[in-house]
């Protein structure tokens, strides 16, 4: 399978560039203890279906930072009680993964918002634009300004995404996001998207996810759907922001000393 030809292909390169170290073989350390370059097969298996959604140029990376990301969970469990210590030098996948689950269902648990909490955030909401734009997504920004220059040149937008854009999930639809609001893109994406009138195309805009070109086709007034029917969103959307501010934290505070490179937006 192709995502897991390129996570061996992480692993020979990395043992290959490191042979004289005492760290070969190691993506990271967590609290001392090694994340092996081995486990990251392992992981590969157990996320393919979110790989799926992940462009192609990042999924080294996302897998590399779940196997950390599994590691301070882990630790945390333990931590907290919800998982027996363990006292390994090196980390064990599966043994992480279960009491990373355990210590995620308890973080779970504890971010469910209360109603109050889903009206206020309803309320608050302050109805602003809808954007509709496609976007083709390349590795580096000589790959952009290539694509840039044939789109330039009489090239269809549609097409050259069909071609070169590494974002699959767009690819059939020839880059087509459908409706979305700014802030729900990452913030150079939704900066860049913003400075657009239809119909224009962007300069190479560089975030997390590699060097995009986005072309703006059209804009609309967001539309507050009543609570009833939008309730069910906000209270994901609180949930889901929760979460990530649990977990950013516990990475904030776990001892990491990443070997490889460290994954982009980790």
């Amino acid at each position: 399978m192709r995502f897991k030809t390129l996570v061996v292909a992480v692993v020979l390169a990395g043992a290959a560039a490191g042979a004289a170290r005492a760290d070969e073989g190691v993506v990271a350390y967590v609290e001392g203890r090694a994340v092996q370059t081995a486990q990251l097969r392992e992981a590969a298996v157990r996320f393919a279906q979110r790989l799926a959604g992940v462009p192609e140029v990042r999924r080294a990376g996302f897998i590399a930072g779940q196997v950390v990301d599994v590691a301070i969970l882990s630790d945390a469990a333990r931590l907290e009680g919800v998982s027996p210590p363990t006292v390994d030098a090196d980390r064990d996948y599966g043994r992480d993964s279960q009491a990373a689950q355990a210590m995620l269902n308890k973080i779970v648990k504890e971010s469910a918002p209360e109603e109050s909490e889903v009206r206020s955030a309803y309320d608050a909401q302050v109805p602003g634009l809808e954007y509709r734009a496609r976007h083709i997504l390349v590795a580096t920004e000589e790959q952009a300004l290539a694509a840039r220059g044939r789109i330039v040149a009489g090239e269809r937008f549609e097409d050259v995404a069909r071609s070169v854009s590494s974002d699959r999930s767009t690819v059939p639809a020839g880059g087509d996001l459908g409706w979305f609001l700014r802030d729900r893109m990452v913030p150079e994406f939704g900066t860049a998207v913003a400075a657009l009138s239809p119909g224009a195309l962007s300069e190479p805009v560089r975030s997390q996810f590699g060097w995009h070109l986005i072309r703006l086709d059209e804009t609309r007034p967001q539309t507050i759907p009543p609570y009833e029917n939008d309730a069910q969103r906000v209270r994901a959307q609180l949930f889901q922001k929760a979460v990530g501010r649990r977990l950013a934290a516990m990475r904030a505070a776990a001892d990491v000393r990443w070997v490889m490179p460290k994954p982009a937006g980790w």
